[in-house]
């Protein structure tokens, strides 16, 4: 499994340059350090942490078909985050767990709704 979010961290990364590109013109990494206030080593290290508390279900095969929406929808939300945040801003690392958590927990009810959307399915038939 941990291959698979190593897989998903890195594909939110390249969307995140690939949306800054569209967005702010942000083609190189020093561009995208300077909007976001983070250096490349701390904006994966921040993706990783997120992507750490996902929910496992997420990860695994039979979910794989909503995968690529969350990895846009966590792209989008990042950067909403991030260009309002501040690495050295005293309250950083408060507001970073509190949008890891939120995220998480929405994360968490799309799966879980979507897993009973699915039992509900099966047992119909």
């Amino acid at each position: 499994m941990q291959s698979v979010k190593r897989d998903f961290s890195h594909d939110v990364l390249y969307l995140i340059h690939s949306l800054c590109a569209t967005a702010f013109g942000a083609s190189s990494d020093d561009k995208l350090e300077k909007i976001f206030g983070v250096s490349m080593v701390q904006m994966e290290f921040v993706i990783d942490k997120v992507t750490q508390v996902l929910p496992e279900a997420l990860f695994a095969p039979s979910y794989h078909h909503a995968l690529e929406e969350i990895k846009n929808i966590f792209a989008r939300e990042f950067i909403f985050f991030q260009v309002q945040e501040k690495w050295n801003d005293p309250h950083y690392q408060e507001n970073l767990s509190n949008f890891i958590r939120i995220f998480a927990r929405d994360i968490q009810r799309h799966v879980d709704r979507s897993s009973s959307q699915t039992f509900k399915m099966n047992k119909e038939f």
